[in-house]
């Protein structure tokens, strides 16, 4: 790691365990009913209502000095290596809570025994919660506040009171999480194993990103997405690139050889017919990190994710910070990490 990097940002704390619980946040068939602004308390109560049903889980509160983040330790013993972590970053106007309320990943996420963290950006003068991530997304008032650093020093307060493996931090963002995610990979590469953006992208600019060693990155992006085109476009002015070259360009990073392998489609979208969800990978010659895209066809910026959406993207981060690739094979577990691509 660079620097201090994040376990050298705090000291282990004693919080107590438990943590908030409440009511309901889906429909009958497990869908998302949709949520635009939460208070603090009412949020924290919304994400205890989601996973009411979910009594192995347990909900804590950490703070990275921004009040108080919930934080999931799954049931059963900590690992002796310390816990893989995943921290979901929230779209533009949204909430960690609210985020989750859509994803719905918390369950599986504490059955495969990683702690789940659901921070928030801070807010602009609309009152919007947003993350500043790359030059295009979302700090429209030019606030320079800088969420890498925060979100490093998340890590590290979850660390200091849980105890993390720091070869197993993933940062899964949707929108303007998802641009955040990008900025984490190429700001933060070695405190970052894997990155997912949904509805994302990356920085125009391959130059502006500069990852000091590679990562593995899962981009998930509807093709008829109304508010983060597909093709890439323009947000007040500021342009970002598209799906397909978000992902090149990280395959770019990883030094992965083009093209990409394509695999067998699936059904990730209840709202569309069949197996409507495309997948490539460029896994060939890569520097022990791999890149794949999943386009859903006809999908939008918020696709109606199913069950089996979420089961493949828990299997996706389960990999992604267990298994290292070189080549296009699986060489291994992560703490077989590679002295020349740095310790993960």
């Amino acid at each position: 790691m660079t620097g201090e990097g994040w376990r050298g940002r705090t000291q282990r704390a004693s919080l107590p365990r438990g943590g908030p619980r409440g009511g309901a946040g889906r429909d009958a068939a497990g869908r998302f009913r949709g949520v635009r602004t939460l208070g603090l308390a009412a949020a924290f109560g919304a994400l205890a209502a989601l996973l009411a049903g979910a009594a192995a889980a347990d909900w804590q509160p950490v703070d990275a000095g921004r009040g108080p983040v919930a934080v999931q330790l799954p049931p059963g013993p900590a690992p002796a290596g310390g816990y893989p972590l995943v921290v979901l970053l929230h779209g533009f106007g949204a909430s960690g809570a609210i985020e989750e309320l859509y994803l719905g990943l918390a369950p599986r996420l504490a059955a495969s025994g990683f702690l789940y963290a659901l921070p928030d950006g801070t807010e602009n003068p609309n009152g919007n919660r947003f993350w500043n991530a790359t030059d295009a997304c979302c700090d429209h008032f030019g606030s320079g506040v800088d969420d890498v650093s925060y979100l490093l020093g998340l890590v590290g307060a979850i660390d200091a009171a849980w105890g993390v493996d720091p070869r197993r931090v993933a940062f899964v963002g949707h929108s303007n999480g998802g641009f955040m995610a990008y900025r984490m990979g190429c700001s933060a590469a070695e405190e970052t194993a894997a990155l997912v953006a949904l509805a994302g992208a990356t920085y125009l600019e391959s130059a502006d990103c500069a990852p000091s060693r590679p990562v593995r990155v899962l981009h998930v992006h509807g093709t008829a997405d109304e508010r983060i085109d597909y093709e890439g476009g323009v947000l007040l002015m500021d342009p970002y690139p598209g799906a397909a070259t978000s992902a090149a360009t990280w395959a770019g990073y990883d030094g992965c050889v083009a093209p990409a392998a394509t695999g067998s489609p699936f059904d990730a979208d209840d709202s569309l017919p069949g197996a409507e969800t495309e997948v490539a990978t460029y896994a060939v010659g890569c520097r022990a990190a791999d890149v794949e895209l999943w386009s859903i066809v006809g999908g939008a910026h918020l696709p109606e994710i199913n069950a089996t959406f979420r089961q493949r993207l828990v299997a996706w981060l389960e990999r992604a910070t267990t298994t290292l690739l070189e080549d296009g094979f699986e060489s291994g577990d992560a703490r077989a990490w590679s002295a020349a691509v740095g310790a993960l």
